[in-house]
């Protein structure tokens, strides 16, 4: 899980820094901007990340399907070994 990356004593220095109310607005407005656009996931990031665990969901299916396959033809050519080599 990503985190959101927010240096609070910047923050805090910025805001100390502002001499009046509109600075104050200006910095909080602009932090909260940084935040929303840098960290924040949108709806095309979680639909692009729903995709890509159905796509990874059906190659573990088709991955899984292979190897059943391949066991069931191995278990049964050593059958068939066996029951040659049977005096």
């Amino acid at each position: 899980m990503t985190t959101i990356r927010f240096n609070a004593i910047t923050y805090s220095n910025k805001l100390k820094k502002a001499k009046d109310s509109n600075q104050l607005a200006e910095i909080q407005a602009e932090e909260l901007s940084n935040i929303i656009n840098n960290d924040l996931a949108t709806k095309q990031d979680i639909q692009l990340l729903k995709q890509d665990v159905e796509k990874l969901k059906m190659e573990l299916q088709a991955f899984m399907v292979k190897a059943f396959l391949i066991g069931v033809g191995a278990i049964a050519g050593l059958q068939t070994l066996f029951h040659f080599l049977k005096p």
